[in-house]
């Protein structure tokens, strides 16, 4: 008589496999809510009105550097990325 090597089926498997996905996926989705709101407190926090626009549109709105330079006007990608490292420095 044969015997079984595993128990259950394939869909069965693939059904269980696809439930520990969905709660991976729904815990990482849960962290970047948590680091959003973080940023979005941090940021709310900067005094500085230009600063405050290159964070909003370099970490929220997602922009590239050489985007938010053009946003800001009259700057450059290297002059507004440096504007936030200095910042970080001066706010640890």
């Amino acid at each position: 008589m044969p015997s079984a090597k595993s128990v259950g089926n394939s869909k069965e498997k693939r059904y269980i496999s696809y439930l520990a996905d969905k709660e991976k996926l729904q815990k990482r989705y849960e962290m970047m809510l948590y680091k959003h709101s973080k940023a979005i407190k941090y940021i709310d926090d900067i005094e500085d009105t230009r600063t405050y626009y290159i964070f909003k549109y370099r970490f929220i709105d997602n922009y590239s550097w050489n985007k938010v330079a053009m946003k800001i006007g009259n700057d450059t990608a290297d002059n507004v990325r440096m504007t936030v490292n200095n910042y970080l420095k001066r706010h640890k």
